[in-house]
């Protein structure tokens, strides 16, 4: 039996009551489809609002670690679940809105058995107006509701349309679906060894840099799992003109890096199915500017130094 450790950084009333609502009943439904032995970390300043939802789980409760903002915040709970958890363990380094299908464990699972050490997965930002996220549904239902309610961050990210100047990831509307190509991908779990841990803010920042890509499973399949995030209405990024490849070129070269571009090669089925086109041309141009920086940067193997 598989041994998980779930952290969930939470505090503030929004992020509390997304993950008493949404978050912590779809990790119960998944828990529920793969059997293991589960704990949970939590990170909170809300543990008395916290402590009946967790009631049966195995969980501790520590105070938030310090930061200079809540993103600094978040990486430090996360970088304290790495050291907290046992070698060995399967962690899940989560956020209190990330709505999981009920796939998640299973899957996870699946990969680590097959030797992978860390998975990645796109979890799509979205608004809670009108239709509330469905708990306990397979990757297809979950995806089909972000797209039903995407956050109007995400709807500028979409190609043709978008205007968004912090373009993490693309959209793309092909002749079969939805396919995504992101940059900054969430990573979900990873095997816990000796010295797990990260530089920089956050997981979505360097984590990736820890592992070889050998080591990775980025999740591409719309039936494998899926994940999506709860964002408040006001959580929006500057916009500029109508994205183009230069425009993402510009922004990757100063927020991203090679393990970054590696992950922008994956085609992320959202809705339907790989076989549309329209992204390949575009991300083929993105990637052959980035290489061509970094070639002329850093050196003729294209990494940085």
């Amino acid at each position: 039996m598989k041994n998980w450790l779930i952290n969930l950084p939470v505090w503030g009333e929004r992020c509390t009551a997304s993950l008493l609502c949404y978050g912590l009943p779809s990790i119960r439904a998944a828990m529920q489809q793969f059997p293991g032995r589960y704990r949970f970390l939590v990170h909170t300043d809300r543990r008395d609002l916290l402590a009946a939802d967790f009631a049966g789980l195995d969980v501790t409760f520590k105070p938030v670690l310090g930061g200079s903002d809540n993103h600094h915040k978040m990486g430090n709970c996360h970088r304290d679940a790495f050291v907290c958890a046992e070698l060995g363990e399967y962690v899940l380094p989560l956020t209190a809105d990330i709505v999981l299908s009920k796939e998640c464990f299973a899957a996870a699972a699946q990969r680590f058995e097959e030797g992978k050490r860390l998975i990645v997965c796109a979890a799509t930002r979205c608004l809670v107006r009108g239709s509330e996220p469905p708990i306990g549904v397979d990757a297809r239902q979950l995806l089909d509701w972000t797209m039903s309610n995407a956050h109007p961050s995400v709807r500028e990210l979409f190609w043709g349309t978008g205007r968004s100047g912090v373009p993490w990831s693309l959209y793309f509307k092909t002749e079969h679906g939805t396919v995504l190509r992101g940059m900054h991908l969430h990573p979900f779990a990873v095997v816990k060894h000796a010295g797990l841990s990260y530089s920089g803010v956050n997981i979505d920042e360097t984590l990736a840099m820890e592992f070889s890509t050998a080591d990775i499973h980025v999740v591409v399949s719309p039936d494998e799992m899926a994940l999506a995030e709860i964002s408040p209405p006001d959580r929006l990024f500057v916009l500029f003109g109508r994205l183009d490849e230069k425009s993402v070129f510009k922004w990757a070269l100063g927020h991203t890096n090679e393990w970054h571009h590696w992950l922008f090669k994956h085609r992320i089925v959202i809705q339907g199915t790989d076989q549309g086109t329209t992204d390949i041309a575009p991300c083929r141009v993105i990637l052959d500017k980035l290489h061509y920086a970094r070639f002329f940067c850093y050196g003729k193997d294209g990494k940085v130094a």
